[in-house]
């Protein structure tokens, strides 16, 4: 079952494609496999994803992204119609909304105008995620916290988005001559550029957060790292007084002292006082 839309802008809800009469359709939409659709999954294969029949009949397969998931759509190009899977209801309302501004539309048209819808739909998610990671980079600055899983979450994302993108760019450079005369076709390469360069930009600002990530990181284990070698110099004059005493001597300093003991500890203790004074001096003179 599926939506009709007509050139005069009528749609036909809940109607099969076998019962499409009128030549006057231009789009069959559903998101139920039906039988003209090939039923198998995009591979980013000219050779597979595309497939010319005839100058009538073109089917084509291709993949789009919904948040993590690559999904598929797919499009059956014949007799004036284009028959579309793909689990999108949005687009009926964008085509729609196009024919209210044009009047009349063909198949052909309605077939670019998908790709213009995807664009649209890649540009709000990349919005989306520029509001998100400007949000994220204040965070990581006032707060010195950030989530690296998160952002690579989104960096995964734009991969896709960009790769789908300039996968569509290559499907209608392939198919140039069947759609060079609409006039959408030269405009849609604008669109495609301006959501490259909305990923370009989206993902510089994550990469700025993840080294920012990174500096954060650095600095916590520079601060470990300072307090495990003020424990170690701290505790190195007793390792070595307790080391030379546990030499085994017949002769040996304050060995027989009736005070050895007291004494050797508070050498030790006074090293440490030593350097613990030492160290905090010199820290604040930082």
């Amino acid at each position: 079952m599926g939506i009709v839309l007509y050139k005069d802008g009528k749609i036909e809800k809940n109607k099969r494609y076998k019962e499409i009469k009128s030549g006057d359709a231009v789009l069959y939409l559903t998101d139920v496999y039906e039988d003209m659709f090939t039923k198998r999954s995009s591979n980013i294969n000219f050779s597979r994803d595309i497939e010319i029949k005839d100058k009538n009949k073109i089917v084509i397969n291709m993949p789009y992204v919904d948040e993590l998931n690559k999904k598929r759509v797919e499009a059956v190009l014949e007799d004036g119609l284009v028959s579309l899977y793909f689990k999108e209801k949005g687009f009926i309302e964008f085509i729609e909304e196009k024919i209210s501004r044009n009047k009349e539309i063909d198949y052909k048209t309605v077939f670019l105008s998908l790709f213009q819808f995807l664009m649209l739909s890649y540009d709000q998610k990349l919005i989306k995620l520029e509001d998100d990671v400007e949000i994220r980079f204040e965070d990581a600055v006032a707060k010195d916290s950030i989530q690296l899983e998160s952002l690579l979450k989104d960096k995964k994302k734009i991969y896709m988005i960009k790769r789908c993108t300039n996968y569509y760019k290559s499907i209608l450079v392939y198919l140039e001559d069947e759609f060079n005369d609409i006039k959408l076709y030269d405009k849609l390469f604008f669109s495609f550029q301006d959501t490259l360069n909305l990923a370009e930009n989206v993902e510089s600002s994550i990469y700025s957060c993840i080294d920012i990530y990174n500096s954060i990181y650095s600095n916590r284990m520079n601060k470990t790292m300072e307090l495990l070698t003020f424990i170690t110099v701290m505790l190195l004059p007793a390792s070595i007084l307790s080391g030379i005493f546990g030499m085994n001597f017949k002769f040996m300093p304050l060995l027989d002292h009736p005070q050895g003991f007291y004494i050797t500890v508070a050498v030790m203790m006074s090293a440490v006082a030593f350097g613990i004074i030492y160290f905090f001096t010199n820290r604040k003179r930082r």
